[in-house]
């Protein structure tokens, strides 16, 4: 069963020439971060958000995953603590730390031009109420793990 997992992710990052993951240091997204590094050697880059809702020992796993596995992470500053729509508390919050997220992301892939951004959301996540799935969406968020139809199950062997 891991064999056609892998094979099937193989296949779904080989057309891909480059990769900005957006790794909040869960293990859904060090997954996909690692697999981006496996596939796509140097080209398979983190990027964390580095905001006041991130706790510090979070970041300091994220950089130590980082450092242990050779990977490249960059840090960015996101801003959506200033965004009141994020400030309210509403239901969809996520929408906007999402969006904030994604858009920030932005000025690094604008210096890795053909990059593709990706997320950790697996198949599980496809049926839950998640706001933060529509800001990927408008913002062209590639999902390896949905897309190749791993859920948490399979994450976790």
């Amino acid at each position: 069963m891991i064999g056609s997992l892998l094979e099937q992710l193989e296949s779904w990052f080989k057309p891909v020439g480059g990769s900005l993951t957006a790794f909040s240091g869960g293990v859904d997204s060090a997954l996909v971060l690692y697999l981006s590094k496996y596939y796509l050697g140097d080209k398979g880059i983190g990027v964390i958000a580095d905001s006041p809702s991130l706790k510090r020992k979070d970041l300091k796993v994220a950089q130590d995953f980082c450092a242990k596995f050779d990977i490249v992470l960059r840090v960015i500053r996101p801003q959506e603590i200033n965004d009141p729509n994020y400030a309210a508390n509403p239901i969809n919050r996520c929408y906007y730390c999402k969006d904030a997220l994604y858009e920030t992301m932005q000025s690094v892939r604008s210096e890795y031009p053909g990059y593709v951004v990706l997320n950790g959301a697996n198949r599980d996540d496809l049926g839950d109420h998640r706001p933060g799935m529509s800001a990927a969406k408008e913002h062209g968020v590639l999902s390896p793990l949905a897309d190749c139809s791993i859920g948490k199950k399979e994450i976790r062997m």
